[in-house]
């Protein structure tokens, strides 16, 4: 049944051109544009309500996440105002000024009693020069009043003052502190005209000397403030219940939820798109500049998007069980190493680089814990840890076991990335803690399991070859190969060589030296179906050839290539083995029954039947594996390989090669074919090395060796 579906598949792509159809491109990004589009989106509010306050709720309003309620945060705000007190400065030089007025008053009462002058005078003088304000009569009195009585008199007054007015006295104690200050001359042991002066002298020196601090006070206000810290609303949080009067502190928490007004939802819905597009628009110019082939074949394009789709959609079900699991834990589980190792075994470690760094942010965004927040660094950062070592991981793998040793090595980082963000956040909540490293081992064991499941799947349906499926096909247990060692064995043994060729070659001018090995192969996989028409498998027979026309031989040879490519569809080979099998002649010409054809025939041979009627070489892996054939096949025939003669030879073949144009349609270049040349020298010199005969002194020996051969292959 799979086989049917990608032959089918195989069958669409080739007859409506659907590979390079650029239609088929702009379906493939608006495909991905609209799922990102969806699956980004269900992560934020899309209920609206238009309600305005005394009205009616419709239903139920549940908070659809975790946002900060303004109404309750600004009142804790206000109260944490309110608490301040006042704040007064005192001044210091108020009271000193008194005093200074003070001793003043008594030192101009002392000078003018003893003055000849009339008491009117002296009291006007008073008057005039005296700071402190006091009535007449206390100016009388004070001039009548005896120089011991006045320096007692003046003491009480420093006294009482300075005890009243040193802790400070706003303009609103200033009736509280003269009746503190009548009290204290209430205890004076003095007459009743001295505590008379002295009580007048002291209302009146009195003042305020502590004055409020406006700037003060605002700041201190303000720090207080900024002490208080957000009150939350909890996601699922009952906001309202159906039927219950809108107030203005209900429409200020559905305001902050952004759950009132129609127009936000096409705010939400153009920022997400935005985000898409330019998540698309990053992926192109990505591509473009380190892939770009990647962007002119929509099987690999194909690929990588359904790999970005299938991981999107992973996320978004993980991201359903939010309610289920805690929802600060249920982020580790996203595989996002699954994905980075399929695009790196399949598609490229570069582009899988930037997967890794896409799918991060998508995690972050999906799993954030609000739209206040807009991402969680903690899932991103998880996740990029665990993408790069699956990246790195199977970067050069040589089988599919290594993907269970990643899936191993994923689990070990992702644990110290989880434990390293608890030590940040200085979280020790053993419950919590356990959990997040069950998930992270959890997360990195899942992705190689998945990664093994799903990696067969793609490489059949979409004809990827990666370097595992590549090894596989090497193993020589291959039905094909096993075909090809017991119906042709001298083709296998041809195959083997030239693949080593092809690989030394390959590797010289930077090609795919595993392809162009397992394309050598399977290049001559076609000459089973009639092995004996073949030379190197006509051991002790008569060339068949010998007895056909040479037409018809021309038509059996060529028909090598088609009937290999025959076989390896039906055993679904990748497509790139199978162009190497089909071009691995290209239209080259069979000069020897040309020739034969001319010499026999009276009429002149037409050259274009003489030539394989197959696609030049599109690669430089099947042009190589061209000339490997060809170079073998060569040497193989020469009596005398030397090394002067083998590079003779390389270069005579390459030269016609090129001149037929059989190098015109794929990328090599003349330092290539240079390079190709001493890799190929390289391989047979080794091979057809020059051997030192063993002496023997029995001269008769060889004679006995070959008589008691004859005997044995007569006894057989």
């Amino acid at each position: 049944m799979g086989n049917l579906l990608l032959r089918t598949w195989k069958h669409n792509v080739q007859k409506y051109k659907l590979q390079e159809n650029i239609y088929v491109r702009y379906f493939l990004c608006a495909l991905l544009v609209v799922v990102l589009f969806f699956i980004l989106l269900s992560g934020t509010s899309t209920v609206y309500y238009d309600l305005k306050v005394n009205d009616r709720s419709p239903e139920d309003i549940i908070a659809n996440r975790t946002s900060v309620d303004v109404v309750a945060t600004e009142n804790a705000k206000k109260d944490a105002r309110e608490a301040v007190d006042d704040i007064y400065r005192l001044d210091h030089t108020i009271l000193e000024k008194v005093r200074i007025d003070i001793d003043q008053l008594f030192f101009d009462v002392k000078r003018l009693a003893g003055e000849d002058i009339s008491q009117t005078v002296k009291i006007n003088s008073l008057q005039e020069r005296s700071e402190v304000n006091l009535p007449e009569e206390v100016y009388y009195k004070l001039l009548l009043t005896e120089i011991e009585i006045l320096e007692q008199i003046r003491t009480h007054v420093r006294n009482i003052t300075i005890h009243v007015m040193e802790n400070g006295i706003t303009q609103n104690e200033l009736k509280n502190a003269r009746a503190l200050a009548d009290d204290l001359i209430i205890g004076l042991d003095a007459s009743k005209d001295e505590r008379f002066i002295i009580r007048e002298i002291v209302q009146n020196s009195i003042t305020a000397n502590m004055f409020f601090d406006e700037r003060a006070t605002i700041e201190k206000r303000l720090k207080q403030e900024e002490l208080v810290s957000d009150l939350m609303i909890p996601k699922n949080t009952l906001i309202v219940r159906k039927g219950d009067i809108i107030t203005d502190d209900i429409y200020s928490r559905l305001n902050s939820l952004n759950l009132l007004e129609e127009r936000l939802k096409y705010v939400d819905w153009a920022g997400i798109f935005i985000l898409s597009m330019l998540t698309l628009l990053g992926l192109i110019m990505y591509l473009k500049a380190y892939k770009p082939e990647i962007l002119q074949d929509n099987y690999i394009l194909a690929l990588l998007i359904l790999i970005w789709i299938m991981t999107l959609v992973v996320i978004k079900c993980i991201h359903f069980t939010v309610g289920v699991i805690d929802y600060s834990s249920v982020g580790y589980l996203v595989p996002v190493a699954m994905s980075t190792m399929l695009i790196t075994i399949l598609i490229s470690s570069r582009v899988a680089v930037f997967s890794t760094v896409m799918f991060s942010i998508f995690v972050s965004f999906v799993f954030q814990p609000d739209q206040a927040a807009l991402f969680d660094y903690r899932f991103g950062v998880v996740s990029l840890v665990s993408g790069f070592t699956g990246v790195f991981s199977v970067s050069k793998m040589t089988h599919r076991s290594a993907i269970m040793r990643a899936g191993v090595i994923i689990a070990v980082t992702n644990v110290i990335a989880i434990s390293s963000l608890h030590l940040l956040t200085v979280d020790f909540v053993p419950p919590v803690l356990s959990l997040n490293l069950l998930f992270g081992v959890i997360n990195g064991l899942l992705s190689s399991v998945l990664t093994i499941g799903i990696l067969p799947f793609l490489e059949s349906t979409f004809g990827i070859l990666s370097s595992v499926r590549l090894l596989e096909l090497s193993n020589p247990n291959h039905p094909l190969l096993r075909k090809l060692l017991v119906e042709a064995p001298g083709t296998y043994h041809h195959s083997v060589i030239v693949g080593n060729l092809a690989e030394a070659a390959a590797e010289a001018v930077d090609g795919d030296p595993l392809l162009a090995r397992v394309g050598a192969y399977y290049h001559d996989i076609g000459k089973t179906k009639r092995p004996y028409m073949f030379i190197e498998n006509q051991i002790n027979k008569e060339n068949p050839h010998d007895k056909i026309a040479p037409s018809l031989s021309t038509l059996i040879i060529t028909s090598h290539p088609k009937d290999g490519l025959e076989l390896a569809e039906a055993h679904n080979l990748p497509k790139k083995i199978c162009e190497i099998i089909y071009q691995h002649h290209g239209t080259s010409m069979l000069n020897f029954f040309y020739n034969k054809a001319k010499e026999s025939e009276k009429s002149e041979a037409n050259a274009a039947d003489f030539r394989y009627q197959c696609k030049k070489p599109q690669s430089k892996e099947a042009a190589i594996v061209m000339v490997a054939d060809a170079v073998e096949a060569a040497v193989r025939a020469m009596s005398k390989p030397t090394p002067v003669r083998i590079e003779s030879m390389i270069r005579k073949i390459m030269k016609e090669k090129l001149e037929d144009g059989q190098f015109d349609e794929c990328d090599l270049t003349f330092k290539d074919l240079d390079k190709m040349v001493y890799s190929f020298l390289h391989v047979l010199n080794g091979i057809f090395h020059a051997r030192i005969e063993y002496p023997t002194e029995d001269k008769e020996l060889p004679t006995k060796l070959e008589s008691q051969k004859e005997s044995f292959v007569h006894g057989l």
